[in-house]
């Protein structure tokens, strides 16, 4: 009898020293370290753990959206959602199994024109009336209507290929859609590419060969009249409310148009 009772003690005490398997965990992470500009639109990257088929919501003083993720156990779900800047998103997770969980995610909107600086040369400033903001190329998103939170962007050869797929798509987009962009130390192949991609006849891209020569490139390009960021409120005008169903069409687009310059470039 006292052998009996041993395994159902031991299993029940396991049990409520175990973790639970449905506990559900939301985190939220910001494009561009946090900041953005009034108006414009950024990205946040979620992580789902747990909580089985989950729903997310995402609410600001301007937007609310929705989307939905299906965790598997031990492995969490991620997404990556343009939303509205405001000074705090506040983001929700709801599931049947888990409960719900939330976070809030302050964001610094600069009333300044940013200048967003992904390279391991310090010695880049600003030019005047910009604010530079200096990041990793993780920091970058793989939406391109989140490249509204900037004003112009530098990046370097080493950080152009430490860029994922979908942010690589993202950045097509923005030097198609005429963000002004300076690219540092690229090789040939890759100048071309990028180069005839840019929109506005190339108006608003550049190469800079040396960190020597970056500055006044990039103070050359800034004083160029180019076309504008789109903004949240043009892009909530177009969008489907189930950010998830909109952020895929527009990762398929920018593939597709990503191959065929590749298409044009390399192929005789």
């Amino acid at each position: 009898m006292r052998g009996a009772l041993t395994l159902p003690v031991l299993a029940l005490a396991a049990a409520l020293a175990a973790p639970a398997a449905d506990a559900l965990e939301l985190e939220a992470v910001p494009a561009w370290q946090g900041w953005s500009r009034p108006g414009r639109t950024t990205e946040l990257e979620l992580r789902v753990t747990g909580g089985g088929h989950t729903t997310i919501a995402v609410v600001t003083d301007r937007q609310r959206v929705a989307s939905a993720v299906a965790p598997e156990p031990g492995r969490p779900a991620l997404l990556r959602l343009p939303v509205a800047a405001a000074p705090v998103v506040e983001v929700s997770a709801t599931s049947p199994a888990g409960g719900t969980t939330s976070v809030s995610v302050p964001l610094s909107l600069a009333e300044s024109p940013l200048l967003a600086v992904v390279t391991a040369t310090s010695d880049v400033l600003a030019p005047p009336g910009f604010q530079r903001v200096a990041l990793l190329a993780s920091d970058l998103p793989v939406n391109a209507a989140a490249y509204g939170s900037i004003d112009a962007l530098l990046i370097d050869a080493a950080s152009l290929a430490a860029l994922d797929a979908g942010q690589w798509a993202a950045l097509l987009g923005y030097v198609g859609s005429c963000g002004r962009t300076v690219v540092l130390g690229a090789n040939d192949d890759a100048a071309r590419l990028y180069a005839s991609a840019a929109g506005c006849s190339g108006a608003a891209f550049a190469v800079a060969g040396t960190a020597a020569t970056t500055q006044d490139a990039l103070a050359e390009l800034l004083h160029r009249t180019v076309v504008v960021p789109p903004t949240a409120a043009g892009l909530a005008s177009i969008a489907a409310d189930d950010l998830g169903q909109w952020h895929a069409v527009v990762v398929a687009l920018a593939v597709a148009a990503a191959l065929l310059l590749l298409g044009t470039v390399f192929l005789p």
